[in-house]
């Protein structure tokens, strides 16, 4: 089966379950911990994706490592990945819960890159563009690109709006050597 399609299913049960135990939140803080614990400690992720782990002593490893602050959902969910041998897939599974979480939430994940720090009226202003224009609750995150010389890249979801000085420099090189070559 296609790795994103097991991540996928895995991730809308483990959402439904969570959905139907008013555990959602407590959910998305926990794999919020869990996705920065896995690019954190290598060592972690390399322990819990190794063939000569048993899933016994995976399961293990997250009860006693999780147990006292992840929610019980979460736990047995990590417990049925393991026991599956599905941990490889972990990873995909907390973005693909992520997402279903934005979703069911309303909410919108707006990015901004730009040279320099952006005021905040002008966030402001864009996130009521977007609010506008999509209907949803905004989240923000800002992101400072000295490689773009001047200017933005906005983006909303799978809509990017480039309007950075290297992009239009990058396009009129890309014009003129394609002149050139006719």
């Amino acid at each position: 089966m296609n790795q994103s399609k097991i991540a996928i299913r895995y991730a809308r049960a483990v959402f439904q379950t969570a959905v139907e135990a008013g555990a959602v939140e407590k959910v998305k803080e926990d794999f919020g911990i869990l996705d920065n614990f896995l690019s954190s400690e290598p060592l972690f992720k390399h322990v819990l994706t190794s063939p000569l782990v048993s899933s016994q002593q995976k399961c293990t490893v997250f009860t006693n490592s999780f147990s006292s602050v992840f929610s019980p959902v979460s736990i047995e969910f990590l417990k049925l990945i393991s026991r599956n041998r599905r941990e490889e897939h972990l990873e995909a599974v907390i973005r693909n819960f992520i997402s279903l979480y934005k979703k069911y939430k309303g909410l919108l994940t707006v990015e901004l890159q730009s040279v320099t720090p952006v005021s905040e009226a002008l966030k402001k202003r864009i996130q009521e563009v977007v609010q506008e224009r999509f209907h949803k609750e905004v989240q923000f995150r800002e992101f400072v690109n000295p490689d773009l010389i001047g200017g933005f890249i906005l983006q909303v979801e799978d809509l990017q709006y480039d309007a950075s000085i290297s992009s239009q420099l990058k396009n009129i090189k890309d014009q003129l050597t394609h002149k050139t070559n006719d």
